[in-house]
């Protein structure tokens, strides 16, 4: 179904048409808070107050409304609230996996090269500029295409291209610098 008509619905008062909505959409408010939290908790709380704020605009927005760049703009209102509100400098928690110990005790050395390598990572994606670093976690968090990466950020996709070449070339730099014992194995 497409989204004029889901937003038409919604705008009619059927909350199942918004479900649809916020279902085909949520990947990438999830996504777009991510980009501005760094934190995946965090990024899940505004991808949700974010999507209800998309909600309470659609009236304003109208009908012919660009829905994902609607999406995108809302989290990042919600984000710039939130982070003078409940944003917080501590460190990301390290996934389980990560933490798990072999049977003496200690972590693995593959386990700790991958923790390694990730934390890592994480750095150098954070360290992106916003643009770029909000269209690599559309492209490889939410799995967008390059022209709905385009429509959510009202841009065209060469634009999304060459943001997404200058992010890869930059990670690449700031990564370079590995020994090649703590490369990904």
């Amino acid at each position: 179904m497409d989204d004029s008509i889901l937003i038409a619905a919604t705008l009619d008062g059927e909350r199942s048409a918004f479900l649809t909505l916020a279902g085909r959409y949520g990947a990438l408010a999830v996504a777009a808070a991510y980009s501005f939290t760094r934190d995946v908790e965090t990024a899940e709380d505004v991808a949700a107050v974010g999507l209800s704020a998309a909600y309470s605009r659609l009236g304003a927005e109208g009908q012919k409304c660009n829905f994902p760049a609607l999406v995108v703009k809302s989290v990042r209102l919600v984000y710039r609230g939130w982070g003078r509100r409940k944003r917080s400098r501590k460190r990301p928690k390290v996934v389980s996996w990560m933490k798990s110990l072999d049977e003496s005790g200690a972590a693995t050395a593959r386990q700790e090269r991958l923790a390694n390598w990730s934390r890592r990572l994480r750095e150098a994606v954070n360290r992106l500029p916003t643009k770029q670093r909000l269209a690599a976690n559309l492209r490889f968090m939410a799995a967008m295409s390059y022209r709905d990466i385009a429509r959510a950020l009202q841009t065209k996709p060469e634009a999304v291209s060459a943001l997404l070449v200058d992010a890869s070339a930059s990670l690449r730099r700031r990564l370079i610098d590995l020994e090649p014992r703590e490369r990904m194995p």
